[in-house]
């Protein structure tokens, strides 16, 4: 009578079967952790920049918020019309400065927005606008910054611009384009004008300056665009 024979190809199934299982888990995992790792990768740096975009963004609205404050603070010797300009101005200038959010811009906006916080605490005046305006070119690029290149000194002067205070006018010496128009100055200017050798535009329109003190003006500062 023949020998019965084990059923080894059963035997090896069953006991192989643990085997693969475990290396499918194995596999899987290691699947798992890659996906978790790759993501992170991309994620994370999308979660910081959001993070810092919303820091930056919030500071921004609470300094625009307490610039706006000033509205009530009116010094008495600026009329409410030039008043409620500037500061409208002066809260414009910060958001267009601003308004990319950048770890490098950030330091200056903490400085402003710890400046405005003490001078909120007492009387505000038109050299406050100047400040921020300062502050902003200061963080922003300087001679680049918005708060440089479309600052406006007939609105943050306090009294007329004439022949015996131009030279004193805040930022005057600083700007590459200058508004004048219909302020009280004349030919009597234009040796101080002719300093400002970084001028690329000069508006002097509406004022006492004649042909011949333009012409003088046109020689001094070729590269200047002018409007008479």
């Amino acid at each position: 009578m023949p020998a019965e024979t084990a059923p080894v190809s059963r035997i090896e199934t069953s006991r192989g079967a643990p085997r693969k299982d475990a290396s499918r888990r194995t596999w899987l995992l290691l699947i798992i952790l890659l996906l978790v790792s790759f993501g992170s990768l991309i994620l994370l740096p999308w979660f910081l920049h959001v993070q810092k975009w919303r820091r930056f963004t919030r500071l921004l609205t609470s300094i625009r918020t307490r610039i706006n404050a000033f509205r009530g603070k009116r010094p008495a010797d600026v009329p409410e019309a030039q008043w409620e300009e500037a500061v409208s101005w002066t809260a414009n200038v910060v958001v267009q400065d601003f308004f990319t959010p950048n770890d490098a811009e950030y330091p200056g906006l903490v400085r402003l927005s710890s400046g405005l916080e003490e001078r909120l605490k007492g009387p505000v005046d038109l050299t406050t606008l100047q400040w921020v305006w300062d502050q902003c070119a200061e963080a922003c690029g300087g001679p680049q910054s918005f708060g440089i290149r479309f600052r406006d000194v007939k609105l943050l002067t306090k009294g007329p611009i004439t022949d015996a205070n131009l030279a004193d006018v805040w930022s005057v010496t600083r700007l590459t384009r200058l508004d004048l128009s219909f302020t009280e100055i004349s030919d009597a200017s234009i040796p101080f004008l002719s300093s400002l050798q970084h001028l690329e535009y000069l508006d002097i329109h509406g004022t006492q300056i004649t042909e011949q003190g333009l012409e003088q003006l046109r020689r001094a500062i070729p590269k200047c665009e002018f409007r008479h």
